[in-house]
């Protein structure tokens, strides 16, 4: 018997614990000594954040994975993002006096979406139920009277939320602004006519009707953002039908947000592992869902169902992401209910956009109704029917009349020219004519980038983006990323700019073209406007 065998088939003594390195095929046990007596006492666990110095006002969407597909997924996105509108969520907070303390008013509304959220909560010293709120809204910025923030003594609401979101952002605004009268006769004016009922349940919510008086007032007078008459959704939420959970509770077991976010990932909360939505608007939903999910059992019973049916038809439900893939902004087009206060190019093409927007919208309605049909639950049969409505096929007709075969949404310099090209072809004689010159002008850049590249012999090549608008790109090849420096160009280039992999320029002849493409762009956007 040799020492391995004699070592493995000895009795083990108590208090020694054998060790294999398993670098060797052989392997060779080592005797590791462990003291009798208590064990030793474990390292301190290093203190977790308290959910008082979170940054509740934003979301807490996990960090990508370093791998190279999420990583070229999260530049993507970053890309995207510069190009669309950041969702604004506005709260406005208002509570009782005397008698009426700790009844509380909310009004709260994302100003890219045309629905203002209304609730009045008769809550307890510690405001734990309205803070609840406040993290299930997940706003940018809190109103409240200025009397609350501005006297000796601050309000004692002000105070909890000051605690509780820290890096919150509350402006203190005229206390005449919230006017129950007023608060009614807007939200009269705004709602959409056929869900004006809930305005007989808001009558006697003196406390929502002053915050939505002070919200709206504030939007129009700050932001000067207007909605349309008739265009707006009221919603009144109560937490009937909802389990609450506090802040402290959903910090604790990480919700929507990892106790460390320094240290956070994908998989660092919940809303991180079960967040696959394709839609922005998917996303606030889920987070809504986890912070305030729903208690009815015939309401979880049939969401259950729903999920059942889609797990069980995996065509279905491809089919069904695959859709929503070509649309993550959907909700975008509810802002088409909003007036701003822009100058008219910006207008133009802001509203291009949504008809652009609209029009891929409804080309989806025929393709998800026919996936849908497959599909028996009573949602999914409730879902048809709404698709069904003859609406969709009158305003799909009215805007094929104007707009091109082939227009859609695009991003960058595409979506400059799906907006230049976004109406038909004889429907303006002078927009017609003034589209053919830009076609000529822009060939006459191409031609000179040519004429530019043979002068020099470099590999130049004409590109356009928001920042710099048209400009050259000189890409760089192995030694040249070392050796090229931007005195080694001519001294027609101006506006040198070095990248990782390639040079930036312009010349003046190209901002010359550039200016006068603007100023074409500018008429065609001009006489587009819808």
């Amino acid at each position: 018997m040799n020492l391995n065998e004699f070592l493995v088939n000895k009795k083990k003594p108590k208090g020694v614990r054998y060790t294999a390195n398993k670098r060797n095929s052989n392997a060779v046990y080592s005797v590791n000594k462990i003291p009798m007596g208590p064990p030793p006492t474990p390292p301190l666990r290093k203190k977790s954040t308290p959910s008082s110095d979170l940054i509740w006002g934003k979301s807490h969407i996990s960090v990508p994975n370093t791998t190279s597909s999420s990583a070229k997924k999260s530049r993507s996105s970053s890309k995207v993002s510069s190009e669309e509108p950041e969702n604004k969520v506005i709260v406005a907070l208002t509570e009782g006096r005397g008698g009426a303390r700790c009844e509380v008013g909310i009004a709260a509304v994302d100003v890219t979406r045309p629905l203002i959220v209304l609730c009045q909560i008769s809550d307890t010293q510690s405001y734990v139920n309205t803070l609840t709120k406040i993290n299930i809204i997940n706003p940018n910025e809190i109103l409240v009277p200025t009397t609350f923030v501005d006297t000796f003594t601050e309000n004692r609401l002000v105070t909890m939320v000051r605690k509780q979101f820290p890096k919150m952002k509350i402006s203190g605004i005229p206390r005449s602004t919230f006017n129950k009268i007023n608060g009614l006769e807007t939200l009269s004016s705004l709602c959409v006519p056929g869900l004006n009922g809930i305005l007989l349940i808001l009558q006697h919510r003196y406390y929502a009707l002053a915050a939505a008086s002070a919200l709206i007032t504030h939007i129009q007078e700050s932001l000067f953002i207007y909605y349309a008459k008739g265009t707006i959704k009221i919603e009144y939420q109560e937490s009937e039908g909802y389990a609450v959970i506090d802040t402290s509770t959903a910090d604790r077991l990480e919700l929507v947000c990892s106790t460390k976010p320094a240290q956070a990932n994908r998989y660092s909360s919940l809303f991180g592992i079960l967040n696959h939505c394709c839609t922005k608007i998917g996303t606030r939903t889920l987070r809504s869902s986890i912070l305030r999910p729903p208690c009815k059992v015939e309401y979880i019973e049939e969401r259950l169902e729903c999920v059942t049916e889609l797990a069980l038809n995996p065509e279905a439900r491809l089919s069904i992401q695959a859709l929503l893939q070509k649309v993550p902004n959907i909700d975008m087009i509810l802002g088409i209910a909003t007036i701003l206060s822009i100058d008219p190019e910006k207008c133009s093409n802001r509203q291009l956009n949504y008809v652009l927007l609209l029009n891929s919208l409804l080309d989806m309605i025929a393709p998800l109704k026919d996936v849908i049909s497959k599909l028996k639950m009573p949602f999914f049969v409730r879902l048809r029917k709404t698709l069904e409505d003859e609406g969709f096929e009158h305003i799909r007709k009215c805007i094929r009349e104007m707009l091109s075969e082939g227009a859609h949404p695009a991003k960058g310099s595409q979506a400059t020219m799906q907006r230049c090209f976004a109406i038909k072809c004889g429907i303006n004689g002078l927009l017609d004519l003034i589209r053919k010159t830009y076609t000529e002008r822009l060939n006459d850049l191409q031609v000179y980038t040519k004429q530019l590249s043979e002068k020099y012999g470099l590999p130049l090549t004409l590109s356009s983006n928001q920042t710099k608008g048209f400009h050259f790109v000189l890409p760089l090849k192995g030694q040249q990323k070392r050796t090229l420096k931007k005195s080694d160009l001519p001294d027609e280039f101006i506006e040198v700019q070095r990248l990782v992999g390639s040079f930036t320029m312009k010349t003046p002849e190209l901002v010359n073209y550039s200016t006068r493409l603007d100023d074409i762009m500018t008429d065609i956007l001009k006489i587009s406007d819808v």
